[in-house]
């Protein structure tokens, strides 16, 4: 999806940049606390709970959530540091307008809020303290009440609200409007007190400080503005010693390069905002002239809103550089429209279009215009109408829309979408699945010939990334896939049965696990895995290849001299030092094969030494000797026996020759024993 066609509306409107970004370098003083909350849910038969700034009075709205009448009285219990708040509303008397246009009054009887609605009479009269009631949904209701015997001389006090509504099950959406008194900002009482207070040089670090502990602002802008106030104490530009004079003299542009010289020195601006700002002055002093004359914020915003002035003001932003070719040559396909207002609801700032098409009740004339102007295809237009101009998880742009399906946890939902709207036909989609399934099982159980097509043709990053999950392939790439697979799909699915003819029983139980029964079987019949069994397959078969190169490393380590010296010459040199150091190795039948024989010819060859070593024994020492041998071969594979000095360990190990009848027979055992 291309990005809406909207957003060059800032191209042109834009001029509005000019004020506030003058103001951005100086304006360094302490925020004004905007204290006012967010608005809470809380769900019938919970609480919510808040430590807040001690206050006089608490101000809050409160509303029923859904758009028709709930059926019944909602209960909301108000706490204040654990008491009930039970005293009269402060704003008794006021009337409230219902969304249907009607005005009803409200009565306030021990503590309860009443309103009468198209669902009840006067009603509910008796109540205990601290009982709210709330009938209209959708209606937000104003409460007020005086809190001060309740607060004391804390310097916090919590606040608790519970939904004890029994009807309907709706939650209860709760905003506190206010904190005031600020004990830490001169005890201001409301917004424009506390906005006083803050204005004055001598209060900037305490303004500062409160907003950052409270995230009204970052600790980093309350360190700036902190300096500022100290810079100021030597005059700031034009001898400006607090905001407003700052403001004042830098809001224009007759003091530019003053302020500019000022922030940069003393760090109260970032790059790009100096960057921009050196280009507005650099435009000027080469004799352009601001759109209209415009000296500030309000007056080029103002200018530039007119649809009248957009040739003005783009070419203004062209000479300063604020946008490139591309987008002059974009905004210039926009002119026509914005003078014969033909703009999407005829919109012509940024704001205002991006509101209107934020809408999805407007996609497809916003569609039609993108179409028209020539910022959409009509291949891609036709998309944006028939899924609403939204892709999965509501991305509205490629970019977007490419992040969000290449998470692995998105990639259904992705190729859901595509098969719900058709974007892309069902069997292209199962192509893609299969090639996926496929690259995510591993590339050890692909032959050599695929990976290296699939490398040639896509890159190795390309398929890591799909092999790990983060990169969810398009129909272009699928056929990619496709083909590679396509040209060796007999030995592709030789190698698959190999490994499942070889799984370890943990390894066939962890494919069972992951798998189940059913998924297992039609992988053994030759389906191709899908993306998740894939990482099933990989996850399992990497276990099993962990488990074996351990113990094919510990087995090697233990092995006689002679066995090792066989296998190295049957697998390499090399294959048998990365086993040794741990490296990865495609273990393949060639290794067991060349273990098993190795094996059995070490075996062999101690069995002639050993024969001939018991050969003048009795039977019995035979017998005790070979009973604790056992299997020599199986012995040697495992790393039991290494060579003759472990023969002689066990036969070190044979119980007292006392069992053996005296004689020659004894004498023989003893001496098997010291030899």
């Amino acid at each position: 999806m291309k990005k809406q066609p909207f957003l060059i509306f800032g191209l042109l409107a834009g001029m509005g940049f000019m004020g506030s970004l003058l103001f951005a370098l100086v304006s360094f003083a302490s925020p004004i606390p905007m204290v006012q909350a967010e608005v809470e849910r809380i769900a019938v038969g919970s609480s919510w709970t808040t430590t807040v700034q001690p206050m006089s009075a608490l101000r809050l709205v409160a509303r029923i959530t859904g758009d028709v009448p709930a059926g019944g009285n909602y209960a909301m219990e108000v706490y204040v540091n654990g008491k009930p708040v039970i005293s009269s509303l402060l704003n008794k008397g006021a009337s409230f307008t219902f969304k249907d246009g009607r005005t009803f009054p409200y009565r306030s009887e021990n503590g309860w809020m009443l309103f009468y609605s198209q669902n009840f009479s006067v009603n509910n009269t008796a109540a205990s303290g601290g009982y709210q009631v709330l009938t209209d949904p959708g209606q937000a209701y104003l409460y007020e009440w005086n809190i001060s015997s309740l607060v004391g001389g804390a310097s916090s006090m919590k606040l608790e609200i519970k939904n004890n509504g029994k009807t309907a099950g709706r939650q209860i959406l709760v905003q506190v409007l206010s904190r005031y008194p600020i004990a830490e900002l001169g005890n201001c009482g409301d917004e424009n007190a506390c906005r006083d207070y803050c204005g004055k040089q001598a209060n900037y670090a305490a303004c500062s400080d409160y907003g950052a502990k409270n995230n009204i602002i970052s600790p980093e802008d309350a360190e700036k503005a902190k300096k500022f106030a100290d810079v100021l104490n030597g005059a700031g530009p034009g001898g400006c010693k607090d905001e407003a004079s700052c403001r004042s003299y830098c809001e224009g542009v007759a003091h530019l390069e003053e302020c500019i010289s000022f922030a940069q020195k003393h760090n109260f601006a970032s790059g790009d905002q100096l960057a921009e700002a050196q280009k507005v002055l650099s435009a000027l002093k080469k004799g352009a002239t601001l759109p209209g004359g415009c000296t500030d914020k309000n007056s080029c915003e103002s200018y530039c809103k007119d649809s009248a002035h957009v040739e003005e003001c783009l070419s203004f932003a062209k000479k300063a550089g604020f946008i490139s070719d591309q987008e002059a040559a974009e905004a210039e396909k926009v002119l026509p429209f914005i003078k014969s207002g033909q703009t999407p609801g005829g919109c012509t700032t940024k704001a205002d279009c991006q509101k209107f098409c934020d809408d999805s009740s407007n996609n497809t004339e916003c569609v039609n215009f993108a179409e028209k102007a020539g910022f959409m295809s009509k291949e891609d237009a036709t998309m944006a109408r028939i899924t609403g101009g939204k892709g999965p998880g509501g991305c509205k742009s490629k970019d977007s829309c490419e992040t969000y399906c290449n998470a692995k946890t998105h990639q259904q939902e992705c190729f859901d979408f595509a098969q719900k709207y058709n974007l892309i036909p069902p069997d292209k989609l199962k192509e893609m699945r299969e090639g996926m399934g496929r690259l995510r099982s591993g590339l050890d159980q692909m032959p050599q010939e695929a990976i290296s097509c699939l490398k040639d043709n896509l890159g190795q990053d390309i398929v890591t990334k799909i092999q790990d999950g983060s990169f969810t392939p398009g129909p272009q790439t699928g056929d990619t896939i496709k083909g590679c697979f396509d040209k060796v799909m007999p030995q592709l699915q030789a190698k698959l049965k190999q490994g499942l003819d070889q799984a370890t029983p943990a390894a066939l139980q962890c494919l069972q696990n992951g798998l189940g029964e059913d998924g297992l079987q039609k992988i053994k019949n030759g389906e191709a895995p899908t993306p998740e069994n894939g990482d099933v397959l990989k996850k399992c078969f990497g276990a099993m290849k962990s488990e074996g190169m351990n113990k094919l490393k510990n087995g090697l380590s233990k092995m006689p001299p002679e066995v090792r010296s066989c296998i190295t010459e049957k697998l390499g040199a090399d294959t048998v030092q990365k086993i040794q150091s741990g490296e990865d190795v495609n273990i393949g039948p060639e290794i067991g094969s060349a273990m098993q024989e190795c094996a059995k010819a070490g075996v062999a060859a101690m069995q002639q030494k050993m024969d001939e070593g018991l050969k003048s024994a009795p039977p019995e020492i035979k017998s005790c000797v070979e009973s604790k041998l056992g299997s020599m071969s199986a012995k040697m594979q495992s790393g039991e026996l290494s060579g003759e000095a472990d023969v002689q360990k066990l036969i070190q190990s044979v119980p007292s020759c006392s069992y053996v009848p005296a004689g020659t027979a004894q004498d023989m055992c003893k001496k098997c024993k010291t030899e």
